[in-house]
């Protein structure tokens, strides 16, 4: 439970059993809002120039003792984002959420019965990003993911506040349009912080290797012991890097590495604490991280994200691995 809310967010009923991961779904969206050039106060809408929402407030700073007044511009889509031009408005579905429908539905989740009355109240908890999953006496097993899905292209950029292009605020999938399965011919359902029936290695997870590991092991029987999930539990591989092992091999081989390069190429994912191939890998990755792309970013290299570099060939396609440094010579994954 969360302290201080009166309901059971994961739990069970002596009927049914809920509980989650988090889902990583597009719940934001940022709008490029146009200014007036002739009132800085109004923005552009379907319906021309409005005046912002304002909102006066004071925050409390404990090392000044005292309080400071902050001013804060709303917009039809949300709240302005910074203070300077260009602006922004950020939009999250949160805001579209009725609070008293909320708390009624996570209520409601307590006397769930079926599958059907649980997809309806953890469709209704608001924002709440989640992959719920359902269990129930009678042998079903469910999936829902909670969360409201703004409809059309999943877009990570701002939107033309006025193009033909934008989501709309509050423009969410229906029920029925929204990823949800109930007792899958595989038997099992399974959910690492990934959205189930997904791609690994294609799609959009936070850590691709647990959905991957966890499908592979409910693969291998049809019965599971507690000994079984216990041991699922304590697992070492990690099987997505392994999916490296050639490319990395192919290094070694490159520079006299022959003795390595049949240890990686024979690597079975292994994250012992003694595992040197683990160790290289890892290493490997880091610096391939670092030489595709420090020269067009320096040092803010650091921060782009590991899975950029693990999609090899469409880094490959994009020529993201070529060293712009060296303008006679175009490199690929292998240099």
């Amino acid at each position: 439970s969360t302290p201080g809310l009166p309901f059971f967010i994961m739990g069970h009923n002596g009927k049914a059993a809920w509980a989650f991961t988090a889902g990583g779904v597009d719940v934001n969206d940022y709008y490029l809002e146009e200014i007036n050039p002739d009132d800085s106060n109004q923005y552009m809408t379907d319906d021309g120039w409005r005046d912002f929402d304002v909102v006066d407030d004071s925050v409390y700073i404990s090392d000044l003792d005292s309080f400071v007044q902050v001013s804060f511009r709303y917009t039809e889509s949300g709240p302005v984002v910074g203070d300077e031009e260009p602006f922004y408005s950020f939009y999250w579905a949160g805001f579209d959420v009725d609070l008293n429908t909320a708390v009624t539905s996570a209520l409601g989740l307590h006397r769930v019965r079926t599958f059907e009355q649980f997809r309806n109240a953890v469709t209704n908890f608001g924002a709440l990003d989640a992959n719920m999953f359902y269990a129930d006496i009678n042998g079903n097993i469910g999936y829902q993911l909670t969360t409201p899905i703004l409809s059309g292209t999943n877009e990570s950029m701002p939107f033309a506040a006025n193009g033909n292009n934008a989501r709309r605020p509050g423009d969410f999938l229906s029920l029925p349009e929204t990823p949800h399965a109930l007792n899958p011919p595989q038997g099992w359902l399974a959910s690492s912080n990934n959205m189930p029936r997904r791609d690994p290695l294609t799609d959009g997870h936070f850590f691709a290797n647990r959905i991957m590991s966890i499908s592979q092991l409910l693969e291998s029987k049809d019965t599971f012991s507690v000994e079984d999930m216990q041991r699922f539990q304590m697992d070492k591989t990690d099987r997505y890097m392994t999916r490296f092992n050639e490319v990395f091999a192919r290094s070694l081989d490159s520079i006299d590495q022959a003795e390595l390069a049949v240890a990686i190429r024979h690597w079975d994912g292994s994250m012992a604490l003694d595992s040197r191939e683990a160790a290289l890998m890892n290493v490997f990755l880091s610096h391939l991280k670092q030489l595709t792309f420090e020269d067009e970013l320096d040092e803010l290299y650091y921060q782009v994200p590991a899975k950029w570099i693990e999609q090899l060939e469409a880094v490959e396609q994009a020529g993201w691995f070529d060293d712009v440094s060296t303008p006679d010579v175009i490199e690929t994954v292998d240099d």
